[in-house]
């Protein structure tokens, strides 16, 4: 995604944030495309790169309100918890 800044995601996710850019995709259609095209080592690299993390997305996330409409840059995060799910990736949570 593109014109995401990394200064508005919270410092303990800012090392996943390229992954974020990457497959936090909006479009179901297109997030799709994109999940079915994942090569074995596109699903090791997430899975390596996300288990652990999983639990502060949805930490940030859940801060959100209506009050404090998410972010594109939280809403990233979100896409890209919504790729993992859609991939059916063993990450771990915690």
């Amino acid at each position: 995604m593109e014109g995401l800044d990394e200064n508005n995601v919270p410092a303990d996710l800012r090392d996943i944030f390229p992954i974020a850019k990457k497959w936090g995709i909006g479009d179901d259609a297109i997030r799709g495309d994109v999940t079915m095209a994942a090569t074995e080592e596109d699903k090791f690299e997430l899975i390596y790169t996300l288990n652990g993390k999983l639990y502060l997305i949805d930490k940030w996330l859940e801060s959100f309100s209506d009050e404090e409409p998410m972010s594109d840059e939280a809403a990233a995060f979100m896409y890209l918890a919504e790729a993992v799910d859609e991939l059916g990736l063993d990450v771990k949570y915690e």
